[in-house]
């Protein structure tokens, strides 16, 4: 979770566009309120299908509020918004770690 008063990172799946030009170029998510997107995270194209009933996209960026998340799954176009979840460091082993030596 994000300490209070940060934005939170959010991803957002909206049917696509229907254009020819690369989708990084398009102006996705401009009129997401309270929405703002990671302009170094490329669209990401999605295959056709699902709850959406045709291709989609993902972007990711942030808002403010949990309420923005709300709003956003509002809109036309919108197929799901989620919150990206925080990622901490974890042991990938099974053994315990070496201890320092004495001496």
């Amino acid at each position: 979770m994000s300490a209070p008063g940060s934005p939170l990172t959010v991803m957002v799946e909206l049917s696509a566009p229907p254009v020819t030009a690369p989708l990084a170029a398009l102006d996705l998510g401009a009129s997401l309120p309270g929405f703002t997107r990671d302009p170094d995270f490329d669209p990401v194209p999605m295959s056709s299908g699902g709850a959406a009933g045709g291709p989609t996209v993902v972007i990711r960026g942030t808002v403010d509020t949990q309420d923005a998340i709300a709003s956003i799954e509002q809109r036309p176009g919108v197929v799901q918004v989620w919150a990206e979840g925080r990622v901490d460091p974890f042991r990938t082993s099974t053994r315990p770690p070496p201890q320092p030596s004495a001496g």
